[in-house]
This record gives structure tokens, sequence and C-alpha cells, in this order.
């Protein structure tokens, strides 16, 4: 009976469904998140929590980050030393040092979010492969949530550093929290915006094997080895169906399902056709299954509704909880909310469970 909040979109939605959800405005008592996890700081994660943060009735207990946390000026993300960022911020008063600074905030949207839930009374604090398990969800909880990246490296003096990926925005995006959720049989993975130097950088921190040099053999042996961390049954796709991604990382999550998470009106056509074709190809079995929030839904040409007071705007396109997965540990349901009703009722369902042999 506890509450976890994964990322939290980019403008009302989250607070939105939520609000749906919850019925917040007669909900007697606090929503209270006991962990909230912010990906990486692309505004399409997080920026979203800013509508929620001034909430009242939504508190925030501990709050993890990826450890780069922008600030003004021309080090985005703090000073870098070659291929390695050296401004990692691990801890509170890694934090403090930033957002207590009015000239490091600024007009920011990013450290303003992180000052407001830190006043709020939150907790704040890192989450790396350095962590192994998310606290209070380790190998001796019914439900793991295993923390499978960023994966940091260390200076001469132990200090925590983070690959540079080449630019500011593949590096954030490549540093993103990545949890492995073990319950009972069940292992989902949530990826952030991973892409193709982050996918090398893990792989081969988890297999000892250069993934661009991996070919023929060696790379059989590398999926072979890297599937022992990263297999799982159901996946969300990393960075909304990018073409950003390898073969090798998908090979080794080798997931029955695939959830894509993509959104409107923006220039990038996530999800990639290619994307798309690779998740297929790299799934499990003969049918893997790909849902997608973009694929499985359009919208009405006239969203215009008649009030007898006044014209109002009808839904669009934001469906609450139209790609909904369940699971006892044990069987896993996949439902996905129809565009109309049918005789069958309003959702299609996908049920996955093991094979006698337990698979």
């Amino acid at each position: 009976d506890k509450l976890h909040l994964i990322d939290a979109g980019e403008e009302r939605n989250m607070a939105a469904f939520l609000s749906w959800k919850f019925n917040l405005p007669r909900f007697e008592g606090n929503i209270t998140f006991e962990n909230t996890i912010i990906s990486h700081s692309d505004s399409d994660h997080y920026k979203g929590f800013l509508k929620l943060v001034d909430e009242p009735k939504v508190k925030f207990r501990n709050v993890y980050h990826n450890g780069l946390v922008e600030r003004v000026g021309n080090d985005l993300l703090g000073t870098r030393d070659g291929d390695f960022m050296t401004e990692v911020v691990v801890d509170e008063e890694d934090l403090d040092a930033i957002i207590n600074d009015p000239q490091k905030v600024g007009a920011k949207y990013y450290p303003t979010l992180l000052k407001k839930l830190r006043e709020n009374g939150a907790s704040i604090k890192m989450l790396c492969s350095e962590d192994e398990y998310l606290p209070g969800y380790d190998q001796n909880s019914d439900l793991k949530i295993r923390v499978l990246a960023p994966v940091p490296n260390q200076d001469d003096d132990g200090n925590r550093t983070m690959r540079w990926f080449g630019d500011n925005g593949k590096t954030k995006n490549g540093h993103s929290v990545v949890l492995k959720i073990e319950y009972g049989r069940v292992r989902i993975l949530l990826g952030g915006d991973l892409n193709i130097p982050a996918e090398n950088h893990i792989l081969e921190h988890y297999t000892g094997i250069d993934p661009k040099t991996a070919k023929g053999a060696k790379l059989k042996t590398l999926i072979e080895e890297a599937r022992k961390t990263f297999e799982v049954d159901v996946a969300k796709a990393c960075h909304h169906g990018s073409a950003d991604f390898t073969n090798a990382f998908l090979q080794s999550l080798n997931s029955a399902a695939t959830i894509i998470s993509s959104g409107d009106e923006e220039p990038h056509a996530h999800p990639r056709p290619d994307a798309v074709g690779a998740l297929g190809k790299f799934g499990r079995g003969n049918r893997p299954l790909i849902f997608s929030t973009e694929i499985a839904r359009s919208t009405r040409d006239l969203i215009i509704k008649e009030n007898p007071t006044k014209k109002e705007l009808g839904r669009t396109v934001a469906i609450y909880g139209m790609i909904n997965l369940r699971t006892d540990g044990e069987k896993i349901v996949i439902a996905q909310k129809l565009e109309q009703a049918a005789d069958r009722g309003e959702w299609d369902f996908y049920e996955i469970k093991p094979d006698q042999d337990g698979v």
C-alpha cells in the first residue's frame, strides 16, 4: 500500500491523472509518494512535477535523481574534465550548494523544482548502480527494485564522475535512472531515455565486453552475459521509441512485451518505424507484444462540444490509464483501452503467464 511515482511528463497530464485517480478535490487526507524518481532532467520527464509540488494534498517523502543537476551558466551539468563530468550531485549537501545559490538557479525549471521539493520536506539524493537497490526494496524484500543505471565512474580521489556522451542532451539522457522491478516471477524494466553510447557503456560495465567491437561468437557471449542482468518480461521502451538504440541491448532485454510511451506534436516522429520493427524482431517468442500510447488511438476531428451556457473543449487524445499493467508476481495482465467500446467491453486484455517449465 505504498505509492511510487516515476517521472511526470511535461505539462498538466500527470496532475490531472492523479486528480482523476484519487479524486483530489474531495479526497480526505494526503496522497504521499514514498519514493519519487526523476529519471533525468529532460523537461518531458520532470516538468510535470512543478504542477504537483504546490498541490497541498500531494506529499513527497524520498526523491531520487540521476546525479546531474542543471544550473545557470555555460556548464549546464557542471564542470567537465575530458570525457567525464566532475560535479556529480550525490547528496543533499551537494544539492544545497546549487539550489541555495540564486545565481545558479535563476529561472531554470529543474533546480527550481528540486528547491521546492526540498523546502516541502522531501529527502533528495542521487540513485545509481552503486546503490544496487532502491532503499527498502532489496534482495530481502518481496518486491525488489534494482538500480541498473546510471553507472558512475570514480576519479583518483574516489569521487563519483559521470561519462560525457558528446553533448548535454546525450549525457543527461544517457545517464537516466534505469530500474528493474522483480516481483515473484515477473520482471519489468523502466529504462528512461537511454541512447547508443549509454547502452554501450552499461553493457560493457555488466559484461566486461566492449559492444562496439563484439561480433560473431563474442557478441553472442555478450548477449548471454547481459541477459543475466537485463532480461525482463516487460520493458518500457527507452526514449519513447527513439532510433537511438543498439540491437545488442534489445536482444539483452528479450522482453515478451514492450510498452512505448510517447507524446503528440513533437518533431521526433516517435516511435520511429525502425524502433518498432526492432522491438518486434528482438522480442521474445513468435508474436512479441508492442503497445504504444500513440499507435493505440486517434482523435475526432471536432473537439469543441456545446454546453447550454458556453462552448468548452472536449477531450482530444488524453486517455488516463489507457495502457494498464497489473501483476500478482505470477501472471501479467496488460489492458489497452479501446477507442470505442465494443460488445466485449471497453478494453483489450493480454495475459502473460509461465509455461509448464516456469518460463
